[in-house]
């Protein structure tokens, strides 16, 4: 009876070890595994000794023993592997060349399985010493590979993924919050903060890590970008470099920023990395509020841990990478349209206005930025235009002011745009001054000249600006005053100023009293030839 207990027993143990499989799990947030084919391959055949399980004995398998790695095969290859520590560069080393020589001999792997959800387990024919590759899908389907894993089944294994896709973030630092869009004015300084971590990068033998930034027509680099990994501030031209391209096309502006030797952080997994710059709104700033003025960047990676990768720091041809999803802020921008007009509704030439506020800083006037500088070459003219003529003596009552100069600026920076803005601007042939490029504030308007024949305003106009922003859309609220405004096509809010005509005043020096004496005189005169008549009259009869 215990013989047959003993050889039942010796069945069932036999029976349990001819299960052999290996368990691949993914345990990181930045990819999936599901769906994706897992593939195992025995390098080793492996025989257990006794009831000891961890006293195995390896052998080179039917399809590797023809393998040399560093000059050594067989039994010998075998005694290196065992001198080299678990996920060590070394056994990452060979187990690339080990997958290059199953591609290059078109070798069947021993098991595959398809993951369902984070896990996929697959079923191996023996024990044995495997090598288990497969892929993971990054957001928005990219595709990343995984680095083999060695791993034995003795008869079951469980291996990590060993795959990472790196994210990236980027938002508008206004104070302490991180907002995806804002509303600023043209000259405004506007914070960027692109945010990613350290990826995994076991298996590689060079990382390429690349931000692609795009700043649009409107949004000019200020040329101070700052950057740290961990608590490491990097240098530039050192650890990164920037470089700079215009895009003729639609006038945007890339900014591409290249890590150097990146692989250097590769003991730093999950460390964080901060890019910080600002940029400004300028003259070509959009006033669309859906389309808004857009900054984006994306991020370009090494996603095959298992290719032998030869660039510097940015791929080569044909060398495997991957992009994230692009990441976009968005900056809005308003403006307003003044007609001057009389009290039945004619337009007005000649008027001249100021517009100031608090916390703004530049203004557009008429679509272009004149600022006074005494080493300007520009006069501003009573038509609202400015010319580079010389004023002469003809010419000189045309002009607001004979000796102030003004410089035409192209592209603003924080450096030559004041904080508060106090711009004038005269209307055009029809009327109209633009003030473009207003963000969120109070504005007064004072009409300092007023058209020939014209009473000048007597109080100033108000104008109050506020915006709810999403990233879809800016919803703008303009008051002047009390009264709401609303934009045109031109996405201008626009209002009319009118002014009434003069009328003359009472003088002491016109005709007086002497209307009078002179009916006075007409009358005296009438009077005494009436008399005389009459007396003549008597005497004849």
């Amino acid at each position: 009876l215990v013989l047959a207990l003993v050889m039942v027993l010796a069945l069932s143990v036999g029976a349990f070890a001819a299960d052999f499989s290996i368990t691949v799990e993914n345990k990181k947030d930045s990819i999936s595994i599901n769906g994706n084919t897992y593939s195992a391959y025995r390098i080793f055949d492996a025989q257990y000794s006794g009831s000891d399980a961890n006293a195995v004995t390896y052998t080179v398998s039917e399809n590797f023993k023809d393998f040399t790695y560093d000059e050594k095969s067989g039994d010998a290859l075998i005694a290196y592997l065992a001198t080299l520590k678990t996920d060590s560069d070394q056994l990452d080393a060979f187990a690339k060349a080990a997958l290059a020589y199953i591609k290059d001999k078109n070798i069947q792997p021993d098991g595959t399985a398809t993951a369902e959800g984070e896990s996929a387990t697959i079923s191996v024919p023996a024990a044995g010493y495997y090598l288990v590759t497969g892929t993971a899908t990054a957001p928005d389907n990219q595709t990343v590979t995984a680095a083999c894993t060695l791993t034995t089944a003795k008869p079951t294994a469980s291996v990590v993924v060993k795959a990472d896709a790196p994210t990236v973030d980027k938002k508008i630092v206004e104070g302490k919050q991180r907002v995806s869009a804002n509303s600023a004015s043209i000259g405004e300084s506007v914070s960027f903060e692109i945010t990613s971590k350290v990826p995994d990068m076991k298996g590689y033998n060079k990382y390429y890590f690349i931000l692609n930034d795009t700043l649009s027509k409107g949004l000019t680099y200020n040329g101070d970008a700052t950057i740290t990994v961990g608590d490491k501030t990097l240098a530039e031209n050192t650890d990164y470099t920037i470089t700079l391209a215009k895009n003729d096309a639609d006038g945007s502006t890339g900014m591409v920023i290249v890590f150097k030797n990146f692989i250097q952080y590769k003991n730093q997994t999950d460390a964080a990395i901060k890019v910080s710059y600002s940029a400004t709104l300028n003259q070509d700033a959009s006033l669309d509020p859906v389309a808004g003025n857009p900054n984006e960047v994306k991020l370009t990676y090494s996603n095959n841990p298992n290719f032998d990768y030869q660039g510097e720091d940015s791929p080569g041809k044909d060398e495997p990478t991957g992009e994230t999803p692009k990441s976009e802020t968005k900056t809005f921008t308003t403006g307003l349209k003044l007609t001057k007009v009389d009290s039945q509704g004619k337009k007005l030439t000649g008027a001249k206005f100021q517009i100031s506020g608090e916390g703004v800083k530049a203004v557009l006037i008429n679509k272009e930025i004149y600022l006074e500088d005494t080493t300007g070459d520009y006069y501003l003219l009573k038509n609202g235009t400015y010319t580079q003529d010389a004023p002469n003596d003809l010419t000189k009552d045309s002009y607001d002011s004979t000796t102030t100069k003004y410089k035409k600026v192209t592209v603003v920076t924080k450096e030559t745009v004041p904080t508060a803005v106090k711009a004038v601007g005269y209307v055009d042939k029809n009327g109209i001054l633009t003030f473009e490029g207003l963000g969120e504030g109070e504005y007064t308007i004072t009409e300092l000249v007023a058209p020939n024949g014209f009473n000048l305003l007597k109080d100033p106009i108000t104008i109050t600006i506020s915006a709810n922003e999403t990233f879809n859309n800016c919803e703008w609220t303009v008051k002047k005053g009390e009264e709401s405004l609303t934009a045109g096509a031109d996405h201008l809010f626009s209002f009319k100023v009118e002014n009434n005509a003069g009328t003359e005043l009472p003088s002491t020096g016109g005709m007086g009293t002497t209307v009078f004496y002179i009916l006075g005189s007409v009358l005296a005169l009438g009077a005494a030839v009436v008399l005389v008549t009459r007396k003549r009259m008597k005497e004849h009869n």
